[in-house]
């Protein structure tokens, strides 16, 4: 999995930690689906991003909470240890 993949994983691995309003039963299918895909094909990150950011986008405190932690994953600018990081198996 590349960089970008990485970091916005991460951000929103954060913004769901934060999150105060639990996802809708439609926002976890589609968090699942993007599990599975990324599961059984990694290299797949451009084309599963779309429906990630999609449902991202949909739910305004989700949104927000994500700009947030994506901006600060950004400005880390690659300097988190990997053994800090979540396994591929953990996303």
């Amino acid at each position: 999995m590349n960089s970008s993949a990485t970091k916005t994983l991460l951000a929103l691995l954060l913004a769901l930690r934060e999150l105060k309003v639990p996802l809708s039963s439609d926002e976890q299918e589609v968090l699942q689906n993007v599990g599975r895909e990324l599961e059984l094909d990694p290299d797949y990150w451009e084309e599963t991003k779309e429906g990630l950011m999609a449902m991202i986008k949909a739910s305004p405190a989700l949104h927000q909470l994500f700009q947030l932690n994506k901006a600060k994953v950004d400005a880390l600018d690659g300097q988190i240890p990997r053994e800090l990081l979540p396994s591929l198996v953990k996303l």
